[in-house]
């Protein structure tokens, strides 16, 4: 179980629960109460090879970030639990830019990535 408390209001970093770029798996985790992202996978181009399955993502900004931009390798996003996501569930982001603020719906624009099975609460 990953928790975070949130950041000084001078803190103008990201706070994740897990973040990755490339060769991973995030598989059966916990991650609750972090003010940006649960899970983050990518930031810009460095992305590759990463499964995201069957986490539990409670009460943060963002439930899982993915990043979609032009050249990142191949993502699955497959049967987590969201709940809770302040600003949105599954995410596509150009670094701190949010592009789709639902790639369950949108991931069919993005070649290097599958998104199924999801539960969003």
């Amino acid at each position: 179980i990953v928790r975070t408390v949130a950041p000084e209001p001078e803190d103008t970093g990201f706070t994740f629960g897990i973040a990755v770029e490339g060769d991973a798996t995030v598989i059966g985790n916990v991650v609750e109460g972090t003010p940006d992202h649960g899970i983050r996978a990518g930031w810009g181009p460095y992305l590759r090879d990463v499964a995201i399955t069957g986490n539990v993502v409670r009460d943060c900004g963002f439930g899982i970030g993915v990043s979609v931009v032009e050249g990142v390798g191949a993502v699955l996003v497959a049967t987590n639990l969201i709940s809770g996501a302040r600003r949105g569930a599954i995410v596509g982001e150009r670094w701190r830019e949010v592009v789709s603020d639902d790639l369950a719906r949108d991931a069919g624009r993005f070649p290097h990535l599958t998104v199924t099975g999801n539960a969003v609460a």
